[in-house]
């Protein structure tokens, strides 16, 4: 289900190509989501992507992933592209609606509710496609040079 990080070889992780895709099914489980950031970290560092940006790209990945597990339905997939080396596109799809929306923290205190702020902060660009009874929100995060 997950990739492997295999560090004797970075090129079977990445291929010599400057625009990589991979993409994982993501148990709907909130367990699930620590397992598949490290996988997404392993890809990138072996793609030669910067800590900060690795960083950067890992918390959004978190952060989408938690909100699709937290308010959609399975099946979900993510989906981490690194396009010419100049931007890493993140891509969560779940089935659920355009409507489902996380309701924001409303005090200092709340332990839930940043995860859209964040995301917006963090990446370059943000959006959702609503297609077929599934939904796909993205961020792309800029690859820092």
């Amino acid at each position: 289900m997950y990739t492997t990080c295999d560090e004797t070889n970075p090129q079977k992780q990445c291929p010599a190509a400057a625009e990589i895709e991979r993409s994982w099914t993501v148990p709907h489980s909130h367990q699930a989501v620590a397992a598949v950031r490290q996988d997404v970290k392993c890809v990138l560092e072996s793609c030669g992507v910067g800590r900060g940006t690795v960083d950067t790209a890992t918390l959004v990945v978190s952060e989408l992933t938690t909100n699709s597990i937290t308010h959609a339905l399975p099946p979900v997939t993510l989906r981490v592209a690194v396009l010419g080396q100049r931007v890493i596109r993140i891509e969560v799809v779940d089935a659920g609606t355009s409507n489902d929306v996380c309701q924001p923290a409303n005090q200092p205190t709340d332990e839930h509710g940043r995860g859209n702020l964040i995301v917006s902060t963090l990446a370059s660009r943000t959006g959702q496609l609503a297609y077929f009874g599934r939904v796909t929100r993205w961020a792309e995060v800029p690859v820092a040079e």
